[in-house]
């Protein structure tokens, strides 16, 4: 593990063995844990948002979601970037939830949303299994209707696939009324590892890397 800063940002960088090692012990504890996705995307916007700064680094199991914030930490290792680009943790996390059929209940802004995240989601893997769902365009909107929405069908995992700050913060603030064992966010970057889903346009990407490679520099001399 190596700590490393970007915009201000503390961010716990593990190996693709650690995180998974890690995650095995979480699996198997009593509580809620939450593992997030780290993107340039998240991290712009936590450079002005002291709740979700405080949120992300309040994360069990942050994960570096782009070879952008390695390079922002000062981390040059190969096999660290090459395990960011291919997205290997999400893909043996994928698997292991579906090899040891843990019940899932999917997040998204959209009931439209929720349809593409389950579809990209079993692309990935076929045999996952969901149990229950919910999105933030239903009848009733609120933090509360999401924790007790959970709650009621009590599932192993929760996935979420929605607007941040909102999924971070309930995250964080909701931690300790959850009865799930692990809660994973995904972002726009991460997602891309699914499918087509949520996917930026060549480029949009460039543009993004751009500005976050000069919000870093500007960040740092300033």
């Amino acid at each position: 593990m190596r700590e490393i800063s970007v915009l201000g940002v503390s961010i716990a960088d593990r190996s693709l063995r650690e995180s998974l090692r890690l995650l095995g012990v979480y699996m198997e504890e009593e509580g809620l844990r939450t593992v997030c996705f780290l993107t340039t995307d998240l991290l712009m916007k936590a450079k002005d948002d002291e709740s979700l700064k405080e949120a992300l680094e309040g994360m069990d199991l942050p994960v570096t979601g782009s070879v952008q914030i390695l390079e922002a930490g000062g981390i040059k290792s190969a096999t660290r970037k090459r395990e960011v680009e291919g997205n290997y943790f999400l893909r043996e996390l994928i698997k292991r939830l579906a090899r040891e059929k843990k019940k899932i209940f999917l997040i998204a802004d959209t009931q439209d949303a929720l349809v593409s995240l389950r579809e990209q989601l079993l692309l990935m893997e076929g045999k996952l299994t969901f149990f229950g769902s919910y999105s933030f365009d239903g009848p009733e909107v609120s933090d509360d209707a999401v924790i007790n929405e959970i709650n009621t069908v009590i599932p192993e995992v929760v996935i979420s696939a929605s607007a941040s700050p909102r999924q971070e913060l309930i995250m964080h603030g909701a931690k300790d009324m959850i009865n799930a064992r692990l809660w994973i966010s995904l972002q726009d970057e991460t997602v891309k590892a699914l499918g087509s889903y949520n996917k930026k346009g060549f480029l949009s990407e460039i543009i993004d890397k751009l500005i976050f490679k000069r919000t870093v520099k500007k960040y740092d001399e300033g």
